[in-house]
């Protein structure tokens, strides 16, 4: 179970966003305004030696342009000018009056008379964003995951076949990158199509896993370790499927990179849930055991994988839904997971500390606490990013600050060298989530979406004020006087 949770865990990454390239037209299919296109649609009629103009998006609501130009020297200049909503439209209206993918070829080919640069402009004309995160992900799943498992699953003896089992791991290692490198060559990749497909390929073997194990007990025998078994081939094939259902689902719903991002999550994080909710409705059924036998032969495999499977799946249909009623960015998705996080975190400590204060403790009840806190935090944190604007560019400051958040309250262990469990777990924790509501509070300075709230959140941090009194019997903390103070207002 914990290793099932860590690999759960692991797999749900959150990258950095920068300034993001967006395309001219809704249709998404200009993302580069040459001279050609610039002299028949007028885009720019200020800019006649205009060689490219890309537009790029800072957040939701602000846009700017790099423009290329050649002086009467013939020499490149760029320039970076704001643009508004309404510019970018009118631009939009202009070349709605062709699509200009399907006539590019003879268009530009007659007006350039010159192959190489009609092949540079259709390959720039492309959105391929994701590509090189589609290739490493893929190269680097199929050394760890799918060329491990298709070696096991053939039956391939490391003794006698050590040759045999070189080719097949550094062949399959290198079908990873060529095949996805061949498929995306000549076609837009964005980073949202990108990361679905690669949740897909990786943690599609968990729920294929899931499936299996729905069905029958024994879906995996791993007895015999020189026997063909089809069942873990099954697992590297239904990732394989779940890599390209993601791809098409991204593109034919045209998600931006945060909205991937909050499915990724919502898959991973309902997983997790789906076990812990089998557990607290099967430890309240045998709350009444008194010998309090949880885990005996009654526990149901079968269906503890079929809830964690259904209770994935559903919390992915409701991220989906929820998606339609906002604009989720990558920092409002790692707000929310972060959240989510801490929430198990503070759930696990709770459990711990009822553990050693009272005797036989009702494990639904630390099941439920543990359950409660990270849907909790997480709907808080859902409901927060719903009214407050974070910009795509403060994914980076939420995750580091509770990161050297954790660290410190490390530093702080190795500091004191204290030798009680509580209070090594404790300050790491506290540290923890100290850095991650400083990060969202210095990443909600920009607009509030709805007009009609006030949601503010202000930190006042004073360590000054907090001092520590131990000896060799006791180990506890005091408070002088105001040490964090943490203010909501709505």
């Amino acid at each position: 179970m914990k290793t099932i949770i860590s690999i759960f865990l692991l797999l749900n990454c959150t990258l950095i966003a920068q300034d993001k390239q967006v395309f001219w037209n809704t249709n998404k299919k200009i993302s580069i305004i040459n001279n050609e296109i610039n002299k028949q649609y007028n885009i720019f009629p200020e800019y006649p030696n205009l060689v490219e103009a890309k537009l790029f998006q800072k957040d939701s609501i602000s846009f700017y342009t790099d423009i290329l130009v050649l002086d009467t020297l013939s020499l490149s200049n760029k320039i970076s000018k704001s643009i508004s909503k309404d510019e970018i439209n009118i631009i939009n209206e202009k070349l709605k009056s062709s699509v200009l993918i399907s006539n590019f070829s003879e268009k530009v080919a007659d007006t350039l008379n010159n192959k190489n640069k009609l092949e540079k402009s259709l390959w720039d004309s492309l959105d391929q964003t994701g590509r090189y995160t589609l290739l490493w992900g893929t190269t680097l799943s199929t050394m760890f995951i799918h060329a491990p498992i298709w070696i096991f699953g053939l039956g391939i003896d490391f003794d006698s076949g050590a040759s045999l089992t070189g080719t097949t791991y550094l062949a399959s290692t290198a079908i990873g990158y060529g095949l996805p490198s061949l498929l995306v060559q000549n076609n837009e990749i964005t980073k949202a199509e990108a990361e679905l497909s690669l949740m897909g390929l990786n943690f599609g073997v968990v729920n294929t896993a899931l499936l299996g194990f729905s069905i029958d007990n024994n879906f995996i025998d791993f007895s015999g370790s020189n026997r063909f078994k089809p069942e873990l081939l099954i697992l590297s094939i239904g990732g394989i499927a779940q890599a390209v259902q993601g791809y098409q689902f991204a593109k034919r719903n045209k998600l931006t990179h945060g909205e991937a991002e909050l499915l990724i999550n919502s898959n991973v994080s309902g997983v997790v849930n789906g076990f812990l909710l089998y557990y607290l409705a099967y430890s309240a059924i045998n709350s009444f055991d008194k010998n309090n036998e949880f885990f005996v032969s009654e526990y149901n495999i079968n269906a503890a994988c079929a809830t964690a499977l259904v209770s994935g799946a559903a919390k992915s249909y409701f991220a989906y839904q929820s998606m339609k009623k906002y604009n989720y960015t990558t920092a409002d998705v790692t707000t929310i997971s972060y959240a989510g996080l801490l929430g198990y975190a503070w759930g696990g400590y709770f459990c711990y500390e009822l553990i050693n204060a009272f005797e036989n403790t009702n494990p639904t009840l630390l099941t439920a606490l543990l359950l409660t806190s990270n849907l909790a935090a997480e709907y808080a944190a859902n409901d927060f990013v719903s009214r407050i604007d974070i910009p795509d560019t403060k994914s980076n400051d939420i995750s580091l600050s509770t990161f050297i958040g954790l660290l410190s309250g490390g530093a702080i262990n190795l500091l004191v060298k204290s030798d009680s469990p509580r209070f090594n777990t404790l300050i790491p924790l506290v540290g923890a989530t100290i850095g991650y509501l400083w990060g969202v509070s210095s990443a909600t300075s920009s607009k509030i979406k709805d007009k009609g709230s006030h949601l503010t959140l202000d930190l006042n941090f004073q360590p000054e004020n907090y001092y520590l009194s131990f000896n060799q019997n006791k180990e506890y903390f005091r408070k002088s006087s105001e040490i964090l103070g943490i203010r909501i207002g709505f």
